[in-house]
């Protein structure tokens, strides 16, 4: 069976997240291919590890702008982000804590803190609108919502939390925690 590219690179963030010391064979392996196909991809692992970042920086912002974060509430605005973070949760997980990429490299670091900057501008909005508990510090807030985005994905992928369950337990967990209401 031919594998593409982007089913490559979900099952290498699998793998990798499951041991990120996993070697070009080991990802082959789990993709069910052969090293010198995934060869023919990336030419070596810090190339693979490159473009899986880059990968999940694309994902991580095509929901922020989906999610319509300056267009609609603040509320409705972190529901859509949950509802389409949820199902690549792993791509998140890899990118904000299972693969950290190296802070000398300008552009992710550039791309990351642009993705802080609208987490926290969402926040701000938040607690301006008195949607979102004003008493909480924002990079608290922006922290619990990225710690339960990882439980979510960790409880999914361990079997323990349906993944149709997921989201609704995130946002039910994140308006009693950070919720005025």
């Amino acid at each position: 069976m031919a594998m593409d590219r982007e089913t490559i690179q979900d099952v290498a963030i699998k793998t990798l997240i499951a041991n990120n010391a996993a070697s070009m064979h080991d990802i082959a392996a789990a993709a069910g291919i052969g090293r010198t196909t995934l060869h023919r991809y990336f030419a070596s692992r810090e190339e693979l590890l490159r473009a899986l970042i880059a990968s999940a920086f694309d994902d991580i912002e095509q929901v922020m702008t989906a999610s319509q974060i300056g267009q609609v509430p603040a509320s409705q605005a972190l529901e859509n982000m949950v509802l389409a973070l949820v199902p690549i949760g792993h791509r998140f997980h890899f990118l904000m804590g299972a693969w950290p990429f190296d802070e000398s490299d300008e552009e992710f670091k550039v791309r990351e803190l642009r993705l802080l900057e609208q987490f926290e501008l969402l926040v701000q909005r938040g607690q301006r609108e008195g949607t979102f508990r004003s008493d909480l510090p924002t990079r608290w807030i922006i922290d619990t919502i990225t710690a339960l985005l990882f439980m979510a994905w960790e409880s999914i992928s361990e079997g323990y939390t349906a993944s149709c369950d997921a989201s609704r337990l995130v946002l039910t967990t994140l308006r009693a925690g950070i919720g005025t209401k």
